[in-house]
C-alpha cells in the first residue's frame, strides 16, 4: 500500500462488509441456528452490540497513535520485537482466512455447479484472480470493492425479500431457543464471527484521520450486525429448527426455494455469480492484507516480489483438510471461536501496555 493512497470512507466500509459477512455466504446462518436454535436471531443481536463494545475499547488504541497501522503500534511500544510479532500475528491471521475462504467456497462450487471438475481445477481460477488483483494493487482492489460490493448486497436483499412470503414467525419460537447460556453464555465466544473488522487495522495511514476511522469501523459492524441478524432471522423462519442445522449452504438453500408459478424459479445460478464476486473480493483484499503485514513486520521495500509466493503458498495449503467437513470444522475451532483472542486481544494488550510505558498521545496531552 503506497503512502500516497488515500482511502475514501465508502470503499473502506464496502471492503469491510465483504470481509465481515464473506460467512453469511458459507455456513453463517445455519453455524448460529446450530449454537442457539431458534434464538438466532437473539444471538445476532446480543454479539453485534458485544463487538461495537469491545471495539470502542480498539478504537482507544488508534486514538492514541493516530495516523498508525496495528504493526506502526506495536513498532513504537515495543520496538522491533512488538513490530514483527503483531505483523506476524496478522499474517498468519488474514493469510488462514484466505486459505480457509478460498477452500470452503471452491468445494461449494464443485458440489452446486461442477461435480466433475477436480477441486484443484477450480481453486485455479481463484488463484489467477487473486495473483492478477496483488499485482494491480490495493488501490484497484478497493475500487473495486467500492463498485461490486453494492452489487452483492442488492443480490443478497432480493434473496431475502423474494423468500419472504415463505416466513412461518412460529419457527423463532420458543424465543430462547436452546437455552439462555447457549445465548449469553457460549454466544460470547461468538464475537469472533467478526474477526475481518481487523483489516481496518491497517487503514489508519490512508483514512487520514481518526475521525474517519471510527467512522468506518461503527458504520461496518453496525450495517454487518444488521446483515448477519437478517440472514440469520430469515433463514430460521424460513426453514423450521432442526432442520435447519442440515443445510451446509443456507443462502443457497434459501434461493433454491424462489418460485413464482411457471416465470420465476430456479434462479440460484445468478446468485452463484454473485457469491463468487463477493468471495474472489474477500481473498484478494486478506491475502494482499497478509502479504502488507509481513512487509511491514520485516521493512520490505515492495510487495509485489511476494505475490507469487504467498499465492502459492495459499493454494496449497488450502489442501491440507482431508474434505470439507475437515476444513469448516478448522473454520468452526479456531476463527469462528477463538478468533477474537488475536483481533482484540492484542490490540488491547498493546493499549495496556502503551499505557504503562506511557506511550502515544494521551488525553492529558491532547488538552
Amino acid at each position: 500500500m503506497p503512502e500516497k493512497i488515500t482511502i475514501g470512507k465508502w470503499e473502506a466500509v464496502c471492503l469491510l462488509l465483504n470481509t465481515i459477512n464473506i460467512q453469511i455466504f458459507l455456513n453463517l446462518p445455519r453455524y448460529v441456528v446450530e449454537i442457539s436454535g431458534t434464538s438466532g436471531w437473539i444471538l445476532s443481536i446480543y454479539i453485534t452490540i458485544l463487538v461495537l463494545l469491545i471495539f470502542s475499547v480498539v478504537l482507544v488504541l488508534f486514538k492514541r497513535f493516530p495516523g498508525k497501522d496495528i504493526v506502526g503500534i506495536g513498532d513504537t511500544v515495543a520496538g522491533k520485537i512488538g513490530r514483527i510479532t503483531v505483523g506476524l500475528i496478522f499474517t498468519l491471521l488474514s493469510f488462514s482466512a484466505t486459505a480457509v475462504v478460498l477452500r470452503e467456497f471452491s468445494e461449494n462450487v464443485k458440489i452446486i455447479a461442477l461435480p466433475n471438475s477436480p477441486l484443484s481445477f477450480i481453486m485455479s481460477f481463484f488463484i489467477i484472480g487473486i495473483v492478477v488483483a496483488g499485482f494491480l494493487g490495493f488501490e484497484t482492489i478497493i475500487r473495486l470493492n467500492g463498485f461490486i460490493i453494492p452489487v452483492i448486497a442488492a443480490g443478497f436483499l432480493t434473496i431475502i425479500l423474494l423468500v419472504s412470503p415463505l416466513i412461518e414467525f412460529n419457527n423463532v419460537f420458543p424465543i430462547m431457543g436452546n437455552g439462555f447460556m447457549s445465548v449469553f453464555g457460549e454466544g460470547f465466544l461468538k464475537v469472533s464471527l467478526f474477526i475481518g473488522i481487523s483489516m481496518i487495522y491497517w487503514f489508519p495511514p490512508f483514512l487520514k484521520t481518526f475521525n474517519g476511522f471510527r467512522t468506518v469501523s461503527y458504520w461496518s459492524l453496525a450495517l454487518s450486525g444488521i446483515f448477519i441478524l437478517l440472514s440469520v432471522f430469515v433463514y430460521s423462519a424460513v426453514i423450521e429448527y432442526p432442520a435447519a442445522v442440515e443445510s451446509i449452504m443456507p443462502i443457497y438453500a434459501l434461493s433454491r426455494l424462489i418460485e413464482f408459478g411457471r416465470f420465476l424459479e430456479r434462479i440460484e445460478p445468478l446468485f452463484l455469480i454473485i457469491w463468487s464476486l463477493s468471495a474472489f473480493l474477500y481473498t484478494s483484499a486478506c491475502l494482499f492484507c497478509a502479504i502488507y503485514g509481513f512487509k511491514r513486520a520485516f521493512n520490505l521495500p515492495f510487495t509485489r516480489p511476494l505475490v507469487i509466493p504467498f499465492s502459492i503458498l495459499a493454494f496449497n495449503v488450502a489442501f491440507l483438510p482431508e474434505d470439507i467437513m475437515s476444513t469448516i470444522e478448522f473454520d468452526r475451532l479456531y476463527f469462528r471461536t477463538l478468533g477474537f483472542l488475536p483481533v482484540f486481544g492484542v490490540p488491547i494488550l498493546l493499549l495496556l501496555i502503551a499505557w504503562l510505558r506511557k506511550k502515544g498521545v494521551s488525553q492529558k496531552q491532547k488538552a
